[in-house]
């Protein structure tokens, strides 16, 4: 099975040249980084060299998995099924000081390899949120055999 959906959004990546940029920018745009645990997170991400254009596309867990709760794992392997590619990193921020139209309400995950906290050691994927007053850079803990929802809306980058 190959992925043949368009793509859904365009983000840079590799804009800024360290996170101390980065943060500038998330609070340029407006954007929140919901607490400790995100800016920790942030800390330990790896930034391109040079810009680069994504195409990225958003899928649900069901569309990915054909199932109604799912693992990371299984979400992961049925999107390389499907010809998506995990995300760097780097998405989760340029995303969320790319997406300034983003509806209320809406949450979503980015398909990216977790990151370790310094404290605990637990994993985490980024998630790009809107409430009704702002939009916030937040994280999810994460492990292979974490179970979401059918509806739950993950990011990759599109194989096309």
């Amino acid at each position: 099975m190959t992925e043949t959906s368009a793509y859904w959004k365009t983000v840079t990546i590799g804009i800024h040249k360290n996170l101390i940029k980065v943060r500038q920018a998330l609070k340029a745009s407006g954007s929140r980084i919901a607490d400790s645990t995100v800016d920790d997170i942030l800390n330990k991400v790896p930034l391109a060299k040079e810009p680069v254009k994504l195409n990225l596309v958003v899928k649900t867990t069901k569309e990915l998995t054909e199932k109604d709760i799912a693992t990371t794992k299984e979400v992961f392997k049925s999107a390389a099924r499907l010809g998506l590619q995990k995300c760097p990193a780097e998405v989760g921020p340029c995303l969320r000081e790319q997406y300034r139209d983003q509806p209320i309400g809406e949450i979503l995950l980015i398909g990216m390899d977790p990151i370790a906290g310094s404290h605990g050691g637990v994993s985490n994927l980024f998630s790009v949120e809107q409430d009704d007053d702002f939009c916030w850079l937040e994280t999810f803990e994460d492990d292979s055999s974490r179970e979401w929802y059918g509806d739950d809306l993950w990011v990759f980058i599109s194989g096309t």
